[in-house]
């Protein structure tokens, strides 16, 4: 599938695309592989938001996944995912510059009820 078809499935034209990327933080082939897809959804003004899992995670490569570097996020274990949640589906839920945006109108629960 490309970016495009991706992006055009039931898309709510009221909320902002995000995009999370869970990965190891490195890439077998960044330019081949990674760049032109990374190009399109940027350009598509598309919200990428990179996890890195591992204690190997490469930092630089996941800040340039990010729309904003400062939004990639490195957790060492799976466990510290669940620190990492909220921040995470804060990041997600921002409001973005689409008109009467409401990507995230229901709320996210998490395993204690808590909505963010």
């Amino acid at each position: 599938m490309s970016v495009t078809e991706v992006l055009s499935l039931d898309n709510r034209p009221e909320a902002s695309d995000v995009v999370i990327v869970v990965t190891d933080g490195h890439t077998n082939n960044w330019n081949r592989d990674v760049l032109p897809v990374l190009t399109a959804l940027k350009t598509a003004g598309t919200t990428i938001l990179p996890v890195g899992l591992t204690n190997s995670v490469n930092g630089a490569e996941m800040r340039q996944l990010a729309t904003n570097p400062a939004d990639a996020i490195l957790v060492f274990e799976v466990a510290d995912l669940a620190t990492e949640a909220p921040r995470l589906a804060n990041l997600a839920c921002l409001p973005r510059t689409v008109p009467g945006n409401r990507s995230c109108q229901n709320g996210i629960q998490n395993e204690n009820g808590r909505v963010f």
